[in-house]
């Protein structure tokens, strides 16, 4: 009778996390957001990734002059008596 032995090696896994997207810049038409994902190597070097992306759309955000910032903008209607 033959017996097989199987030898397997595994690597171990690339590990990763990422830090919550933060919106670093606003204006009237777009939205600058980042994000970090930090993995590790099979080999244990520890790699930092920066992404980054920038939303574009007419009327994003509207100034308001209270709060000195920009602020996002709401898809709304009010209805009037008048129609």
């Amino acid at each position: 009778m033959k017996t097989f032995a199987f030898v397997v090696a595994l690597l171990p896994a690339v590990l990763a996390q990422s830090t919550d997207p933060v919106v670093l810049e606003t204006g009237p038409h777009h939205r600058l957001v980042e994000w970090v994902e930090t993995r590790t190597e099979p080999d244990g070097q520890i790699i930092e990734q920066v992404h980054r992306y920038t939303e574009l759309a007419t009327g994003l955000h509207y100034w308001d002059a209270e709060a000195g910032q920009w602020l996002e903008s709401v898809e709304a209607f009010e209805l009037l008596p008048q129609g």
